[in-house]
């Protein structure tokens, strides 16, 4: 059985961003708008990681902060 890499933090925000980006999110304004019950709703298959880092994005546009965000660790 072949083992998969882990992600890196970085690697991880990119899949999501492609996740939210099919969907057909394409604002700050669209993805602050979603609730964690829309989120589950648009992305059936999005794990709690996931899910978590989407919450992430969310509060760092609220603060302007979403490039420092994405570029941390």
């Amino acid at each position: 059985m072949a083992k998969t890499k882990r992600l890196s933090p970085q690697q991880m925000k990119i899949k999501v961003l492609e996740m939210i980006q099919k969907t057909g999110i394409r604002t700050e304004k669209e993805l602050l708008a979603l609730s964690p019950a829309a989120i589950v709703k648009s992305m059936p298959d999005v794990s709690t990681e996931e899910f978590r880092i989407i919450c992430d994005m969310q509060e760092s546009i609220r603060e302007k902060k979403l490039f420092s965000y994405l570029c941390s660790d």
